[in-house]
C-alpha cells in the first residue's frame, strides 16, 4: 500500500518541495487534533516510502515531521501541549497563546 501511495503522490506533485509543503500542512493539522505519538506512529510507515521516492533525505524529513507535529500540538484551538504548559506554569491560556503565536510567526518568517 505505501508503494501505491508513493506512485500516486509522485504523479500528483511536480517537485519534492510542493510535496513537502503539502505534507507539512497535513502534519500540522493532524498535530492540532491528535497526540504527537499517534501521528508519528500512524504516518511514518506511510510517508517514508513517499518521501524516499521523491528524493528527500529521510533524516531531514524526520526532523521536519517531529517539528511540525510538535507545533501542531501547541497550536490553538486544541493545543494539547499548550494546556499542559499552562497547568505547569500556572498562567492563563491567553498569555501563552499570544506569545506562542508571535513565536510561530517568527519561525514562519525564518523558514
Amino acid at each position: 500500500m505505501p508503494q501505491t501511495i508513493a506512485e500516486l503522490t509522485l504523479g500528483v506533485f511536480s517537485s519534492h518541495i510542493t510535496l513537502l509543503l503539502a505534507v507539512a500542512v497535513i502534519l500540522v493539522l493532524l498535530g492540532m487534533l491528535l497526540e504527537a505519538t499517534v501521528v508519528v506512529m500512524l504516518l511514518t510507515p506511510i510517508l517514508v516510502p513517499v518521501i524516499k521516492a521523491a528524493g528527500v533525505d529521510p533524516v531531514h524529513f524526520g526532523l521536519l515531521m517531529m517539528t511540525l507535529v510538535t507545533f501542531g500540538g501547541m497550536t490553538p484551538p486544541v493545543g494539547i501541549s499548550m494546556y499542559t504548559v499552562c497547568g505547569i506554569l500556572r498562567c492563563s491560556f491567553t498569555i501563552i497563546a499570544v506569545n506562542y503565536c508571535l513565536f510561530l510567526l517568527l519561525c514562519l518568517l525564518l523558514f
